[in-house]
């Protein structure tokens, strides 16, 4: 079922993105991995994913590749809600 489909998994090189692109690979996906920084040399993914650089807070910056995939998983962390940290001191 899910063999020769284009899947992006927005954040995938994180822990759970980066389990998510390897799951699918395996079940022989073409499988797409974009975050900030790349994949690094060593990792895993390497071997199964096709790495792309960009930022997900700025989707115009790849609608081209959007549009050409089957799947979009957004696997981005969260980050800290502010109205929790606001009033704190930083450190």
């Amino acid at each position: 079922m899910l063999a020769g489909k284009k899947i992006l998994v927005v954040g995938g090189a994180g822990y759970v993105g980066g389990y998510i692109a390897k799951f699918l690979s395996q079940r022989n996906a073409d499988v797409y991995v974009m975050n900030r920084k790349g994949l690094s040399q060593n990792s895993e993914l390497n071997k199964c994913v096709k790495s792309i650089v960009g930022d997900s807070m700025n989707p115009q910056q790849h609608s081209h590749l959007i549009n050409s995939m089957d799947v979009i998983i957004h696997s981005v962390g969260t980050l800290v809600d502010t109205s929790i940290t606001k009033f704190s001191k930083p450190g």
